[in-house]
């Protein structure tokens, strides 16, 4: 967890090589489980601070939690989540 927000950047800037996209954008989402307080959800927003082409979906007001793999399974949360990212990204293509 503790070098999460470097490696998030490592893989933003490996994706923009491998696909010869140096201006792409890059939208991630937190679990859904963590509050904005925890490290890891922390981690995910510094990167996004210091990211100018980049944002996070906080997506636990969403989430309806539980296990079993991320947001529980749940086809609604997976779509909140995915409409979430989206509107995200069209923020960012705007600017």
């Amino acid at each position: 967890v503790d070098t999460y927000d470097k490696n998030l950047a490592y893989l933003f800037s490996d994706l923009k090589k491998d696909f010869n996209a140096p201006n792409a954008k890059f939208v991630c989402a937190t679990l859904g489980e963590h509050d904005k307080s925890a490290k890891l959800s922390q981690k995910m927003f510094t990167f996004a601070e210091q990211e100018k082409d980049a944002e996070v979906f906080y997506s636990k007001p969403v989430a309806k939690g539980g296990s079993g793999g991320h947001y529980g399974g749940d086809p609604d949360t997976y779509m909140k989540v995915g409409e979430g990212m989206g509107k995200l990204m069209l923020e960012l293509l705007a600017k």
